[in-house]
């Protein structure tokens, strides 16, 4: 059985259960965001009918504060199905009208093709198998706007590494610089990027324990090539 089956019968819902209290703190990249919009307001035009698409989005804490302070619509997607409930309940019983959730995985996106301003791809690429990696990169692609903005959060190293998951040994870890996935493509522009581990905010000299959040702008095609009427 691959990561993706994994995560859906069992793993998410475990990791779930094990980072719940971290649900009620903002992610690395959803601050790295936050401060980032708040810079460029112009961005977002006061955050009305701009819409953001958070991929690995635990119980939506993320997505909840987005959207109030950036009048966001935003969506959510997850493979852990307590995770998406437990967030479902919080949005209904304080009556959010611009959160939604819904249960699934990063290689096939319920979203309409350019329906969406921001995209964030939560922690979590390091543990899809390598066969579904080009799946999501086509996805968080294919749902992305021209002119919109790409938030990466994972392991940032100089070298691969590939290690056996410490919570299922059927599981891998493999730690790379994800943003070049999306890097190799003139589409893509990197202009933001923070890098720090996951027990502090500053940058650790070790390899192995190197996380950073990135910001991608995918520009338009207008503005990255130029016309020419000869052949």
């Amino acid at each position: 059985m691959d990561s993706k089956h994994i995560f859906m019968e069992s793993e998410g819902d475990a990791y779930f259960e094990r980072n719940r209290q971290a649900e009620c703190s903002l992610s690395k990249a959803a601050q790295f965001l936050s401060e980032f919009i708040k810079k460029n307001p112009n961005i977002s035009s006061g955050g009305g009918g701009k819409n953001l698409l958070e991929v690995g989005c635990a119980g939506g804490h993320n997505l909840i504060y987005l959207s109030q302070n950036f009048d966001l619509k935003c969506y959510g997607i997850e493979p852990s199905q307590k995770a998406v409930e437990y967030g479902n309940n919080i949005i209904r019983q304080k009556e959010i009208t611009k959160v939604e959730l819904l249960c699934g995985t990063s290689d096939n996106l319920p979203y309409e093709d350019n329906s969406m301003d921001f995209v964030i791809l939560g922690f979590f690429m390091c543990y899809l198998n390598r066969n579904t990696v080009l799946k999501t990169v086509a996805e968080a692609d294919r749902v992305l706007k021209r002119g919109g903005f790409l938030v990466i959060q994972d392991f940032d190293v100089p070298i691969p590494y590939k290690r056996t998951y410490k919570h299922n040994s059927n599981i891998f870890t493999y730690k790379c610089d994800c943003a070049q996935l999306f890097l190799g493509d003139p589409t893509y522009t990197l202009i933001e990027k923070t890098t720090y581990s996951h027990s502090s905010s500053a940058f650790d000299p070790v390899i192995q324990k190197r996380v950073s959040s990135s910001i991608l702008y995918k520009e338009r095609i207008e503005d990255i090539y130029q016309f020419d009427k000869e052949v």
